[in-house]
């Protein structure tokens, strides 16, 4: 009796007394096995957690090397993957399908468990009772080498660990001011397409070391900075680089359609040529006859006096703002940059691309971009240094997760040429006095929880037949609306009934822009624009009656196709927008919201803008525009969010609208679609032959794109789309701090210009001076005082929704399979030009004239690499680098300097096979010759600094800059070289231009035969 109730006793104990924290275990988890056992058992819902060290080697030895990729990890894995294995399936989806790291730590509870990711630290409940297993993230483990170790602990123990250390948030207003320092230099690091929160959540995970350091831990983040829209490239650097918004500068997309010819374009061919610069600044040819006609019009002071007027209200460039003070810009390959691709490129590129692959170029553009950079962009001489690394933004746009897939190995490969930079300033002793600013021109959709699904709204809506069962001369419910429809590089769709008439439809990913004739689809009168009135009563077809085309997009719903239905709406358009006069935008939404978007002039070309829930927004056939005020809702979803009705009708800066909106789906919205919508300034006249007649924006989860695999994208006024990355570091920048006051991309060229002290007219920008990162004269760094940077970062958002760790990809693949959607049915029409395929014309040309523009040098370092496994040799680059530093370890003296400069003006490492250019065949830039032209502008500049050197050797005790006696022969030399640089631009842009074209044409006009031929 007396041992039953000693038994009793302790169980009742055992309950309500707390027990012991089991210690924590340590177990050694080899790399060559998929899992190993740790021998603890968790329960459910229980603490566990693990932090783990180590190092293994993934791959084994290899004639092709192990460059290129990381071979060796810890236990948080990696995103720089080889190539090879962007498809395979890992335990714990990785690499083009994310967005977890391969070869790291992973766990699952129970021996068919689903595994998570672990990483170097983990900490979380258990999701059901069962033993712990610890593995390796990789779909072959035979190859591998070493073991990581993980310590594990369960209960209080787990519990009981430290808070992450939070960064601090201040307001600008509230910091004092310091100033930039002296003769400082600007380092622009462009990253196409980076998303703020992927960033950052690499950069503290530990996979971007680089940036982490430099910018997060030692710079000012500006965490709140958007883009415009559309926010798409070009729109997007057009604002970057002028600091001006769309209604300004005009550009306002990649795309453009001419009402009057008729025709479309595009700003942004291959390789970037500088056709979005020509359309800001006047460049070769043109600007040459700009100069020709005011000499022209001198005679006539009334005419002179107009065209001077008209050309001083020109959008300049960040380069044009140094030009004038007479500092140097120097930069890679930029879309909107004149002179793009760079002096010298083509060689980077023929030698980087391997041998026949240039349909592939897109893929190594951030390898020639950081290869031309370190020569040509890090120079003493020059003040602005701009990089832009395309490579994030094109693997999104390949990849169905996008920035949660392929898209963050990109990044990590951005990360390692950041040091490479960061490297080569220390080396060139530029390091101290550079400000480095890191910024995006826009962010990137999808791959979040969903795939991005594609509603082609020229063939899904536009083209689609007309139907009536019912007989009433109206469309049914889903009908399309049979009309042709054409749109940039697709050439034509024309329905059977051969009419001339044709709806043009710019697709964008996150935004389309409908060009429409007037009031009929048959009318032929492109350049009267339709008003409201037009699209709501438009005529598609004589046998109908004339439709409301605004109702009828934003009813178009794919219903049961919807591959996420509860996650995404079935209802592809989200927005249309549609300018009501020259101060107003009509907004229609989902579930018949509406508003306007209304502006009134501030004075210095600056306005103040309201916003005005609204219903029955309508036009008369007169053009009078009415409607009612409401307070019910919005399209925006502003009153939804908790802003007052009243506060919205109230007229705001642009500056009050951006606070006001920093954290809402669509921030910053009211001002941007202003800026799309309206034709400002010198740009007012290419209002009648460039504007669409309505602006559609996508829903999330859909994507405006022709059908193809899923992939990110955009565009959108949706968050993760316009908000952008904007971090400065170096010399007296505040360091580990966030500003909360928001900020715009056209706010980069006031801010370059002031850490220069160059002045400028601030009216001349729509942005400002960001201000509150530089610390003022014996400040310390920040002792921790200000808000917190976990509770700014948790509002944002991006928390809308959560990243999905399955396999998304395979997911989208078996609802398509199960549902056959036809809107994701390819459009099987022959396509006469495609740069990405071996057998495009300008490819093939590419490919053939690139093998003989490489660098002889780095061939016969591959052909050595070749022979000799293991990591990847390159003597004589190496020896090269090496005799290199070894010359800068060499005491200063005079003729140093300018010996270094002969050797880089003789372009020894870069001797080629021959001088043609393969860009001639991917883009109108680039033509025979080009590299030599650079060879002797180098050469004469340098003789230039010769002569210079011996007036100050000979007239040393006079310590006159300003007296010249031999270098008065540099007049000449200077004007030979500016010469022989225009020349050999002119040649490379027109002749190129003219090959390229000529080639495209003949392209066309197969594809138009062979279309014929097939009947499509």
């Amino acid at each position: 009796m007396r041992l039953a109730m000693r038994a009793v006793l302790f169980f009742i104990l055992a309950f309500i007394c707390p027990q012991p924290a089991r210690a924590a275990t340590k177990v050694s988890v080899p790399a060559r096995q998929p899992y190993t056992d740790t021998g603890i058992d968790l329960k459910d819902k229980e603490p566990f957690r693990i932090t783990a060290s180590g190092e293994i080697e993934i791959v084994g030895w290899s004639y092709m090397g192990r460059d290129g990729f990381d071979w060796r990890v810890g236990p948080r894995g990696t995103y720089r993957h080889a190539k090879a294995v962007k498809d395979r399936e890992f335990p714990v989806p990785s690499a083009d399908k994310g967005p977890a790291p391969g070869y790291c730590l992973i766990g699952r509870i129970g021996e068919s468990g689903t595994p998570f990711f672990v990483g170097s630290e983990y900490y979380g409940d258990a999701h059901a009772a069962g033993r712990l297993y610890l593995g390796i993230n990789d779909f072959d483990v035979s190859d591998n080498n070493g073991s990581f170790t993980a310590e594990i602990a369960v209960g209080e123990e787990a519990v009981a660990a430290a808070e992450r250390e939070d960064k601090v948030v201040f307001a600008s207003k509230g910091l004092p001011e310091g100033r930039p320092v002296r003769d400082a230099r600007v380092v622009l690091l462009y990253v196409d397409g980076l998303r703020y929160d992927v960033l950052r959540e690499m950069a503290l995970s530990g996979y971007l070391p680089t940036i982490r350091e430099i910018f997060f831990d030692g710079g000012t983040d500006f965490v709140n900075s958007f883009t415009v829209f559309p926010s798409s490239t070009l729109a997007s650097n057009a604002t970057l680089y002028t600091g001006v918004f769309p209604n300004r500068s005009g550009v306002k997309g990649n795309n453009y359609f001419d009402r009057k010819k008729r025709k479309c374009g595009t700003y942004l061919e291959p390789f970037g040529p500088p056709v979005a610069a020509d359309e800001l600044r006047p460049t070769g040819l043109r600007q040459l006859g700009m100069v020709m006609k005011k000499a022209m019009l001198f005679p006539f002071p009334g005419a002179y006096r107009r065209h001077t007027e008209e050309r001083s209200g020109d959008v300049l460039l960040l380069a044009d703002y140094l030009g004038g003070q007479g500092m140097k810009f120097a930069s890679t390959l930029n879309p909107i940059l004149p002179n793009s691709p760079p002096d010298r490129y083509e060689v980077d590129a023929s030698t980087v691309i391997p041998p026949f692959y240039f349909h592939h170029a897109k893929d190594y553009a951030d390898e020639i971009n950081a290869r031309y950079a370190k020569d040509l962009v890090i120079r003493p001489d020059v003040r602005v240094m701009n990089f832009w690394f395309p490579g994030v933004d094109a693997s999104s746009h390949d990849d169905a997760r996008a920035q949660f897939g392929g898209g963050r190995v990109a990044l990590a490969n951005v990360d390692a040429r950041i040091a490479a930079i960061r490297d080569e300033l220390m080396r060139k002793k530029l390091w101290d006095r550079t400000y480095l600013i890191l910024f995006a021109d826009h962010g990137t959709v999808g791959g979040e929880g969903t795939l991005l699904q594609k509603f082609d709204v020229a063939r899904e809506f536009f083209y689609k037949p007309l139907s009536d069962t019912d007989r009433d001369r109206m469309p049914d419910p889903g009908s399309g609306m049979g009309c042709n429809v054409s749109w940039y590089d697709d050439s034509f769709m024309r329905k059977e009934r051969k009419k001339k008439g044709f709806v043009f439809v710019d697709h964008g990913e996150g935004e389309a822009r409908v060009y429409l004739p007037y009031s009929d689809v048959d009318s032929g009168e492109w350049l009267r624009r339709n008003n409201l009135y037009n699209l709501t009563h438009y005529a598609v077809d004589p046998g109908y009656s004339p439709v409301d085309l605004i109702e009828r997009l934003l009813a178009c719903d794919m219903g049961e196709q919807n591959l996420f239905p509860g996650k995404v709406s079935g209802r592809p358009v989200a927005q249309v927008l549609v300018k009501l006069d020259e101060n107003r935008v009509a907004v229609f939404g989902q579930e018949g919201t509406q508003a306007i978007i209304e502006r009134k002039a501030h004075g210095n070309g600056k306005y103040l803008y309201r916003y005005i829930p609204s219903r029955g927004i309508r036009n008369t056939s007169e053009g009078r525009v009415t409607y009612e005020e409401t307070d019910s809702g919005d399209p925006l979803g502003y009153i939804k969010a908790g802003v007052p009705p009243g506060a919205l009708r109230e007229f705001h800066t642009d500056r009050e609208w951006l606070e006001g909106s920093k954290y809402f789906r669509y921030p910053d919205a009211v001002v941007a679609i202003a800026n799309q919508m309206f034709w400002d300034g010198n740009i007012a006249e290419r209002e009648q032959r460039y504007a669409p007649d309505m602006v559609l924006c996508a829903a999330p989860g859909w994507s405006f794109e022709k059908p193809e695999q899923p992939s990110g994208g955009h565009g959108y006024l949706l968050y993760s789309s316009m908000h952008i990355p904007f971090i400065v570091s170096g010399p007296n920048v505040r360091k580990g701090i966030m500003i909360s006051d928001g900020a715009r991309s056209a706010d980069l060229v006031p801010t370059v210009l002031s850490l220069l002290r160059i002045p400028y007219d601030s009216e001349r920008f729509d942005g400002t001076a960001l201000k509150g990162f530089l610390k003022s004269e014996g400040e310390e760094d920040s002792s921790g005082s200000g808000g917190s940077a976990k509770a700014l970062l948790a509002g944002l958002p991006y928390r809308d929704q959560q990243i999905d760790l399955s396999d998304l990809v395979a997911e989208y693949e078996r609802r398509k399979e199960e549902k056959q959607p036809g809107f994701l049915a390819k459009n099987g029409r022959y396509h006469g030009h495609d740069l990405e395929k071996p057998t495009d014309i300008h490819v093939i040309g590419a490919d053939l004239v690139g093998v003989l523009n490489r660098e002889a040098f780095s061939d016969l370092d591959n052909l050595f690499d070749l022979a000799y496994p293991g990591d990847n040799k390159k003597p004589i680059g190496t020896g090269l680098a090496r005799l290199t530093e070894g010359y800068e370890k060499l005491p200063d003296y005079y003729p140093k300097e300018r010996f270094r400069e002969l050797l880089h003006a003789l372009q020894i490492k870069e001797i080629t096979y021959s001088n043609a250019s393969p860009i001639v065949f991917l883009n109108p830039v680039g033509a025979a010759g080009r590299g030599s032209a650079y060879r002797v502008s180098l050469l004469i500049e340098w003789l230039e600094h010769v002569f210079t050197d011996m007036d100050r050797g000979m007239l040393y005790p006079i310590r006159d800059k300003n007296i010249r006696v031999v270098s008065n022969v540099n007049y000449l030399l200077e004007g030979l070289r500016i010469t022989i640089d225009k020349i050999s631009w002119g040649v490379t842009h027109y002749v190129g231009k003219a090959i390229y074209d000529g080639i495209y044409k003949l392209e066309k006009g197969n594809e138009k035969v062979v279309r014929s031929v097939k009947g499509q």
